[in-house]
């Protein structure tokens, strides 16, 4: 269960740019069921220091995006401030993103700030810069999808899912329809029971599959059971508690039995699912209103 933060940069207003190329990962397509969070940064650390102290233990895995005056995007395996730090992963050979394995004099500055962070926390992560023009996008953002898939591939450790605590056991997702909020596909109802036994999950009057993980008492996965939408016969196993999640999230994000998981408590999130607008799609949705009131005014005139 790779729970996996994707970040980029805000444009630098105060230099006139009313975009940062790093925003072309907003355009990537990912299934809902993937654990995957994007967040708009502030071009100034100091801001955006903050924002990662406050939520960088919620994820499994970061990947950093930031723009440069360069031709090829290209990976920053080394950062620096008072010492020079390494990313350790062997990162595969790929036709649009280059592997820097030096550290760039002239990088001093926000990206290379983000870098050191993560490195420095031993975060699983990888910083890549993209070029200022986006005249390479298409063939960038094929690149950024297989790079994101290596990275969930090679996380191990702990995993981390956001979930409901459920305190009334015989509710979950109990008449919970799809298209609800409550029916989110990247969040799960997690029932302590925290005891022994041969727990019984009810499927009759749930509207979505789900997948059942009965976990043990240090929250590893014993077994991993779907529940087929208004099947009557309960699903059950011996197990000390059970984490129940949207149908197919253990598939696209590589939940196995033997693994261990961190529930984390939604309520107490700090990078909730529902946020603002960035300012990034602020200012798209500023710009098309724009035409469209200009497109409107000209209309009028030839009348």
């Amino acid at each position: 269960m790779v729970r996996t933060l994707i970040t980029y940069f805000a444009p630098q207003i105060n230099l006139g740019r009313r975009y940062n190329n790093s925003s072309l990962v907003r355009d990537l397509i990912f299934d809902e069921c993937q654990d995957i969070t994007f967040k708009e940064l502030d071009v100034n650390w100091q801001k955006s220091e903050k924002v990662m102290k406050r939520i960088h233990m919620e994820f499994d895995v970061i990947i950093a995006f930031g723009e440069y005056d360069i031709n090829t995007a290209q990976i920053e395996t080394k950062a620096q401030k008072d010492k020079i730090i390494s990313n350790t992963i062997t990162f595969p050979r790929f036709d649009y993103i280059y592997i820097n394995k030096k550290y760039d004099l002239n990088n001093d500055y926000t990206c290379n700030d983000l870098n050191y962070f993560l490195l420095e926390n031993n975060i699983h992560s990888v910083f890549v810069h993209v070029p200022v023009q986006r005249l390479q996008n298409d063939n960038i953002k094929l690149n950024v999808m297989q790079l994101v898939e290596f990275m969930l591939k090679t996380y191990e450790g702990v995993h981390k899912v956001a979930a409901k605590i459920e305190t009334i056991f015989t509710r979950g997702y109990t008449d919970v329809k799809e298209n609800s909020t409550d029916a989110a596909c990247k969040r799960g109802i997690y029932f302590p029971f925290n005891e022994w036994d041969d727990h019984n999950m009810t499927m009759e009057r749930t509207q979505i599959d789900l997948d059942l993980i009965f976990l043990d008492d240090r929250n590893k996965i014993l077994v991993i059971k779907k529940g087929v939408k208004y099947k009557k016969k309960p699903i059950h196993h011996w197990s000390f508690s059970v984490l129940e999640v949207r149908h197919p999230y253990c598939e696209l994000n590589l939940v196995k039995s033997g693994q261990i998981i961190n529930i984390l408590d939604e309520t107490k999130l700090t990078l909730k699912q529902k946020r603002k607008k960035t300012t990034t799609q602020k200012r798209r949705r500023f710009y098309r209103v724009s035409r469209k009131r200009i497109s409107q005014k000209k209309k009028k005139k030839k009348k």
